[in-house]
């Protein structure tokens, strides 16, 4: 049954593109725009039916996608064009403990970390550029280790799931590599 609506920020913003939802810790991100900036919003998931917001924080050069697991957020930024992760352990006091420029970047649409979070594969949404596979092992140090570019030349979006990246793209279906 249906629960309730609430608004991506207490402010009354309701625009979201997609929200990732911490299971482990009972936490759930929220990407949301304003005509000003494009942010994360974190709510409590302590009472699912009555979350409670938590903090904000983000940009104004863009964010589009999250994901997060374990108190760690990966976010895609767009045309900023990096990728940026994050220690949500204090929720209201995210820290940037990552950060990569892509090289020549098209639109970076979505990042996804492998299950042992020594890699991570993004994708930019922009003909002709390639998925990427980071080693995030060093954040300090993150190496570009491999890069594919599909049928279609345009990739959508990438998870990751054991030895597999699952991939969607407009015009080509799913592709699944080890």
């Amino acid at each position: 049954h249906f629960v309730k609506s609430i608004n991506v920020h207490p402010s009354g913003d309701v625009t979201s593109h997609n929200l990732s939802i911490d299971t482990l810790n009972g936490y759930a991100y929220l990407e949301g725009r304003n005509q000003l900036n494009m942010s994360i919003h974190v709510w409590s998931l302590a009472d699912p039916e009555n979350p409670v917001h938590v903090h904000s924080f983000g940009s104004a050069d863009g964010i589009h996608d999250v994901l997060a697991t374990d108190d760690t957020v990966y976010v895609a930024d767009g045309w900023a064009p990096t990728v940026s992760i994050y220690d949500m352990t204090v929720k209201t006091s995210p820290q940037l403990i990552g950060q990569i420029t892509i090289p020549s970047a098209g639109y970076v649409h979505n990042v996804w970390p492998t299950e042992d979070r020594n890699y991570m594969v993004t994708t930019e949404e922009t003909q002709g550029k390639t998925i990427k596979v980071w080693d995030i092992q060093d954040l300090d140090n993150i190496q570009l280790v491999g890069q594919y570019l599909g049928n279609s030349n345009v990739a959508h979006n990438v998870h990751c799931m054991g030895n597999f990246v699952y991939t969607s793209h407009y015009a080509a279906g799913c592709e699944i590599h080890d």
